[in-house]
Formats: structure tokens, sequence, C-alpha cells
């Protein structure tokens, strides 16, 4: 997360999500084994840039996406 110097307000959030890639069987490793040695996976880099300088609405954000972020 960048902070702005002056405002302590943050500025940028940086998000990197690993997917574990299914395997020759067709099943996903799950939890840390998914992305042990030998294991392929994809890596998504999400980078937000965050404007303060006026108010806006709260997201409603789908479920899924909030089980994600927990």
């Amino acid at each position: 997360m960048g902070i702005d110097q002056k405002t302590s307000l943050p500025e940028s959030i940086l998000m990197t999500v690993l997917i574990g890639r299914r395997n020759e069987h067709g099943r996903t490793a799950k939890g840390d084994a998914a992305f042990s040695d030998g294991v392929e996976h994809i890596v998504f880099s999400y980078e937000y840039k965050l404007d303060t300088a006026k108010e806006t609405e709260p997201i409603d954000l789908p479920d899924p996406v909030k089980r994600m972020l927990k």
C-alpha cells in the first residue's frame, strides 16, 4: 500500500493473487501445496490508484470477492 506522506492517506493498493493450476488429473492442489515446488501456478497482479480528492459512495463487493479478501 502506498501512503501519501503529507496526508497519511492511502494512494495505491498493490495486490498479488496466486492461483494453483490443475494437474494432469484435473485436480488443483489445496492450501500451501498449490504453491510448492513442481506445481504450476498463475500470478495476477492488480494495482489500484486511489483518489481521495472527493468523497464517494461505498462499494458493495460481490460475496466471492469478500471471501477472497478475508
